[in-house]
């Protein structure tokens, strides 16, 4: 079971998301280590839905190639 790590205000919508352990766990697992130091991923300062829709931006879906 996931436990809540610590509850945040998205800066776009103000919207309240949390963190929970499992996310802390992705995070240090994806952190880049350069010359054997680890450099830690902050935490998300958006919500989930925020983050997708910053995602979604980048989407060409107008071009079709061959």
């Amino acid at each position: 079971m996931e436990q809540i790590i610590e509850s945040k205000n998205c800066k776009q919508c103000s919207c309240n998301f949390n963190i929970t352990d499992k996310d802390l766990e992705f995070y240090k697992k994806i952190s880049p280590k350069f010359n054997g130091e680890v450099f830690d991923v902050p935490t998300p300062k958006c919500c989930p839905k925020c983050r997708n829709i910053q995602r979604e931006l980048f989407v060409n879906e107008r071009n079709l190639y061959k």
